[in-house]
């Protein structure tokens, strides 16, 4: 029956599935998306240009024959479906900022199949813009930038904030803004501290007399690739600092007093060049100034001037005597600002008179003397010759021809160095000085000595020399080569010397010949020294050069050479061989000392041992010799057995026990050995324990102690006891103790034994 049953639903199953592809074989598929889908996307990029296509709808069907395709619910009319195809074409820009156009579309498409009646389908579309970069970053704010900065701004600082630029495009690399200067004249001055802050920090010192104003591009640059930027200015004006002192329009100003002297008190002079007027450098304060003399205290000529504090004007105060001022006199003023003191400037005035003062042109003196190194800089002032007319600028100086390549005299008197000096050439130039103002001449004599310095180094002739010594010619004395060398400055000798591991066995003279001073120091047939010349100049300078000498091959040589040098070398050495064998012998006394304590500390251990030995074995021997036989002393008390019966001598009555009336009943050993009544030290023992075991009236004590009452084995008490029981157990011998229980059973006194007397006190034995 079963069987019929499945041969049925066999049959069924079969019927359904050649309907099924009866079904599909006459299925209209028109209008239905590849892949079973409902919807379609796109993604495009924002830069997609008009006229392009956005994608293929993946629809059955050919819309040329049998599906028509149109769109709906588009309303940015921004696609078209290209005719007779299944193309979506682009008609209006994209843009993902959505300024430009939108940022994405969303529309449906319908299709309907042509000749048939079943209805459209609707298929959503999605149109999905991807960003690029398209746009570039834009400053904010009121272009072009400017900056205020004084010039006292210290180099690092921070000096503008807040700069910032935007990218429209979406956040990302796109949108990312890095700021930096554009390269240009004053682009060192400023930089970014951070490139993606608009953070500017001062990079060079700022000076306002020598920079007011200057301009900086900005560029602001996204990280695209390729970046997009933008370049603004930034106008950065100078403030100016009080940093710089007053400073006179002229160097040095001249006044020539008139013949009537006597006539002109309080008469203005008249200041060639100029008014005497000085300025703040710091031309953006402007700040005020006032004028003094500085007066020094030694020189008296101030007292016949006033100086106008305000206005810089010079007036004459007293009477000038005819013997006062015979000669050029120079006064000091000073300009100082009001607020700052420490803001000041000096200049001269040099004051002389006029009319039969003024006849001749004269030198001062007849003869310049001076001293300077020979390597004095050039341009270098050597010395000021004067003359009685400072101020007459119709003088003019010459220098004679024989040293005018060397030196010129400017109209200020100044001697110039022209040409580098070396005392080499020439130690001193002697040379003459000719003044003339056109109507008068003089003249004067220069004498420029040059001082000497030590600019050469020694030279030596060769870079490296070698000798050869022949056989038969090492002896003390032989002349192996001569060494020269030569110092380039003038009156400075070279000394020699010789260095390495054999300079001893060498010897050098200043001339430079080297000869053999002690041939054992040799143990080799090349030796390797360097030999230094230095120059005696202040500072010296020296130099060196290898010298390598050889000699002719000589086992016999080498031998004695080499036992030479170990000879030499104890010699040199003979004090610190002495002093490591005196710290050997202190080390070997020490050593010795700590073996003989050792040794005497075991011996001493050893018969502390002994000597508790036989104390031990002694004690129960003495007890055996003073008591009588064992059955009339003491009962024996049983030890508490492994079943753990209880010891007798807690539990039992005591009054049992018997013995000798007025002495003492102990316990004794018959186990342990008897001590030898002919040794003096176990009658010595017997006597202890005779004299420990009585009391005051000679009588022993009525104590008893059971046998293996108390553990044997006594506890270490010391570190001596640990190294005892070491050196016991390497002779097998066990230190035990007799029962040392700390209070020991007393005997009561009974009935039945009236004659025990009463208990003086505990002796226990160990």
């Amino acid at each position: 029956m079963c069987h019929y049953f499945d041969k049925l639903i066999y049959l069924l199953l079969s019927l359904l599935s050649a309907s099924g592809q009866v079904l599909r074989t006459n299925l209209d598929d028109r209008c239905f998306l590849d892949g079973g889908g409902s919807t379609e996307s796109f993604f495009v990029k924002e830069s997609l240009p008009l006229g392009s296509l956005l994608g293929t709808l993946r629809v059955y069907g050919d819309p040329s024959r049998n599906i028509e395709l149109r769109l709906q619910n588009d309303p940015e009319n921004a696609v078209e479906i290209e005719r007779r195809t299944k193309n979506l074409i682009l008609k209006k820009s994209l843009d993902k900022e959505g300024i430009d156009g939108p940022s994405s579309l969303s529309f449906n498409v319908f299709c309907s199949r042509i000749g048939s009646d079943d209805p459209g389908f609707t298929i959503p579309v999605q149109i999905r813009v991807t960003d690029v970069n398209d746009n570039a970053p834009e400053f904010i704010g009121k272009l072009p930038y400017t900056l205020n900065i004084s010039e006292l701004t210290i180099v690092g600082s921070r000096v503008f904030q807040g700069m910032r630029a935007t990218d429209k495009d979406q956040p990302g690399p796109f949108s990312t803004v890095e700021y930096s200067i554009q390269p240009g004249r004053f682009s060192d001055y400023l930089t970014f501290e951070n490139p993606l802050e608009g953070s500017l920090v001062l990079t060079k010192h700022l000076d306002y007399e020598s920079l007011r104003t200057f301009k900086v591009g900005i560029v602001a640059r996204d990280q695209g690739t390729p970046h997009r930027e933008t370049v603004s200015e930034l106008l950065v004006t100078v403030l100016d600092a009080d940093d710089q002192n007053p400073s006179f329009y002229y160097d040095r100003y001249e006044v020539l007093l008139p013949e009537q002297i006597e006539s002109i008190k309080g008469q203005k002079l008249m200041v060639q060049p100029k008014d005497i007027k000085a300025y703040d450098k710091d031309r953006g304060l402007k700040l005020p100034v006032f004028y003094s003399f500085n007066s020094d205290p030694n020189n008296d000529n101030y007292k016949y001037f006033e100086l106008n504090r305000n206005t810089g004007q010079i007036y004459v105060k007293t009477t000038i005597p005819e013997n006062e001022i015979l000669s050029p006199v120079t006064l000091v003023i000073k300009s100082t600002q009001f607020d700052n003191p420490d803001r000041y400037a000096l200049t001269t005035l040099t004051v002389s008179r006029g009319g039969i003062y003024d006849r001749d042109l004269k030198f001062l003196q007849k003869t310049y003397y001076r001293r300077i190194l020979e390597n004095v800089p050039l341009n270098s002032v050597i010395v000021t010759l004067l003359t009685n007319k400072p101020s007459d600028r119709r003088v003019n100086f010459y220098v004679s021809r024989n040293e005018e390549m060397n030196f010129s005299v400017n109209q200020k008197g100044e001697v110039i160095l022209r040409k580098s000096m070396d005392y080499e050439n020439k130690e001193s130039h002697i040379f003459e000085v000719i003044a003339t103002d056109g109507r008068r001449n003089d003249s004067a004599l220069v004498n420029i000595s040059l001082l000497n310095i030590n600019d050469w180094d020694p030279r030596f002739r060769y870079p490296q020399y070698e000798f050869f010594v022949p056989a038969g010619n090492d002896f003390n004395g032989y002349n192996v080569g001569v060494l020269d060398v030569h110092d380039g400055d003038k009156g400075d000798y070279v000394s020699l010397e010789v260095k390495g591991p054999y300079a001893r066995a060498f010897d050098i003279s200043n001339s430079g010949e080297l000869s053999l001073r002690d041939i054992s120091r040799i143990n080799s047939s090349e030796t390797h020294i360097v030999v230094v010349a230095e120059d005696s100049g202040i500072p010296p300078r020296r130099a060196s050069v290898p010298v390598v000498v050889k000699f002719a091959s000589s086992h016999q040589g080498i031998e004695r050479g080499l036992t030479a040098s170990i000879y030499s070398f104890l010699d040199e050495n003979i004090l610190l061989f002495l002093v490591f064998g005196l710290i050997l012998s202190v080390c070997f006394l020490i050593i010795c000392c700590l073996i003989y304590y050792i040794c005497r500390s075991k011996d001493r251990r050893r018969k502390q041992r002994d000597a508790n030995c036989i104390l031990y074995n002694s004690s129960s021997t003495v007890l055996n010799d003073s008591l009588p036989a064992r059955e009339n002393q003491v009962r024996s008390y049983p030890k508490r057995n492994e079943e753990g019966s209880p010891n007798p001598l807690y539990e039992e009555d005591t009054s049992g026990l018997s013995g000798r009336s007025s002495s003492e009943t102990l316990m004794s050993d018959p186990e342990r050995p008897a001590l030898n009544p002919m040794n003096p030290r176990s009658s010595k023992i017997r006597r202890l324990h005779t004299t420990s075991n009585s009391n005051e009236d000679g009588h022993l004590t009525r104590i008893q102690w059971p046998r293996n009452s108390i553990p044997r084995r006594v506890k270490k008490l010391s570190w001596e006891d640990e190294l005892e029981e070491e050196e016991n157990k390497d002779r097998d011998i066990t230190t035990y103790t007799e029962s040392p229980n700390i209070s020991p059973m007393k005997v009561p006194s009974s009935k039945s034994s009236p004659s025990v007397p009463k208990q003086i006190g505990p002796t226990i034995y160990f």
